[in-house]
């Protein structure tokens, strides 16, 4: 939001308005990216989530090893 109300206040041409609406997508897709729940891409977010800090080895304590090392050795990058 920071980030957002600053470009916001600075914005003195038409055109400031498209880096704001460059921003707003971006991170659109970044939180698009995040919840992702589709069950191929399921691995792929949870390892991103871990390797943030959204979530943490005890929420993922159900699933069976060969995902929890996929999962791990994603949230390694």
């Amino acid at each position: 939001m920071e980030k957002f109300k600053s470009l916001a206040v600075t914005a003195e041409k038409p055109e400031d308005i498209w880096a704001i609406h460059d921003y707003l997508t971006d991170q659109r897709k970044v939180i698009d990216g995040k919840s992702d729940y589709r069950y191929s891409q399921l691995i792929v977010v949870f390892g991103r989530l871990l390797m943030e800090k959204w979530i943490e080895d005890k929420d993922l304590e159900r699933l069976n090893e060969e995902k929890l090392q996929a999962i791990h050795h994603i949230a390694s990058f």
